[in-house]
């Protein structure tokens, strides 16, 4: 992937059983300036 032309990496992090568990430590990650545009994406169960 790449953004004006520089390539954009990704990091992901935590495994939550709920939402409600995703949200909480999304707050906590956002209180981190570059990472205040954080979000939570739905991963599918492996096999």
């Amino acid at each position: 992937m790449r953004t004006n032309g520089k390539p954009v990496y990704r990091v992901l992090a935590g495994h939550h059983a709920t939402r409600d568990a995703a949200q909480r430590s999304l707050a906590k990650v956002r209180r981190d300036p570059p990472a205040r545009q954080a979000w939570i994406v739905r991963v599918p169960a492996a096999g």
